[in-house]
């Protein structure tokens, strides 16, 4: 069994966000914890949308993504590479009327 950390969780690693202290915990107890490629791109792109709100300066956005880079190859972290059919499976759901989530 993995923890799958989605891009929220996974965020809370590197900003100091309510709960942040809870999830450090939580990863701390997990053998085996997996994210997606997907995941990783998605806290990438938040890391810089913290630069253009001037929330957080380069120099620091720089550093909170080698941090990533970093943590996402050592234990109990597992980096999976999401499949290319993925995002094309996701927006036929989201044109489906009936599906949810």
């Amino acid at each position: 069994m993995s923890l799958y950390l989605d891009t929220s969780v996974l965020l809370k690693v590197f900003f100091n966000e309510p709960e942040s202290a809870k999830t450090a915990v939580l990863i701390g107890r997990e053998p085996h914890i997996t994210v997606s490629s997907l995941a990783r791109l998605e806290a990438l792109v938040q890391i810089q949308r913290h630069v253009a709100a001037a929330l957080v300066r380069a120099e620091m956005a720089d550093r909170l993504r080698q941090q990533i880079e970093i943590r996402l190859q050592l234990a109990p972290f597992e980096l999976r590479k999401c499949p290319a059919t993925l995002i094309e499976t996701a927006e036929k759901q989201i044109a489906s009327p009936t599906t949810y989530c």
